[in-house]
């Protein structure tokens, strides 16, 4: 009889990255659902674990006030800011990446900042936005301070939709970042299949 070896990993052990995707007020976790689908077919993501974030639909109601409603930009940041520290207490030293569409990139920066004062400091390797309704001067003190290594800010100038956007949110889904430390990468009109 053949000897049988039986390798058994701790969960630990069988991740190298973690991806996480947070969306926005208007959109669902459909566009994190396939991309999970398509990094599954790439050998590169082989051994990264993939978290969507989705809010429960009634957080995205009290997310539809955050304009007129301080506190319900709270709840939702405290639920974002969550769900990264435990990503960050389930699996220390592994690097994290975050996309994020629209509301989903001012949920996530704030969530990192926040960590400062708490007993969990979250760090990104690589935060990429897209449609941000971040101000680009947001985003100094993060990377200043060593919490965010890379930023990738995808934006549109016909994205109507963040153009908008009221105070206390930014434009730098429309008119991109302005300042070091992020890569500004416009993506034009033609390759964009929505405006926002």
């Amino acid at each position: 009889p053949e000897n049988e070896v039986l390798v058994l990993r701790s969960p630990l052990e069988s991740i190298d990255q973690i991806v996480v995707a947070v969306h926005g007020v208007r959109s669902s976790g459909d566009w994190a659902d396939t991309l999970h689908d398509q990094l599954r077919t790439d050998r590169r993501f082989d051994r990264t674990l993939f978290e969507s974030l989705d809010y429960p639909w009634t957080m995205a109601v009290v997310a539809w006030g955050m304009t007129w409603l301080p506190w319900s930009r709270h709840i939702l940041t405290d639920f974002v800011s969550n769900k990264l520290t435990d990503l960050v207490n389930r699996y220390p030293g592994k690097p994290i990446d975050v996309i994020a569409h629209s509301f989903g990139s001012w949920l996530s920066y704030h969530s990192v900042r926040r960590s400062l004062d708490r007993q969990t400091t979250i760090h990104l390797r690589k935060f990429i936005m897209v449609g941000s309704v971040l101000n680009e001067w947001d985003l100094l003190k993060p990377v200043y301070l060593g919490q965010i290594q890379e930023v990738i800010n995808c934006w549109s100038s016909n994205d109507d939709v963040v153009r908008l956007a009221p105070p206390p949110f930014g434009h730098a889904g429309v008119y991109g970042l302005q300042n070091p430390g992020g890569e500004r990468r416009h993506m034009p009109p033609e390759e964009q299949p929505h405006p926002h």
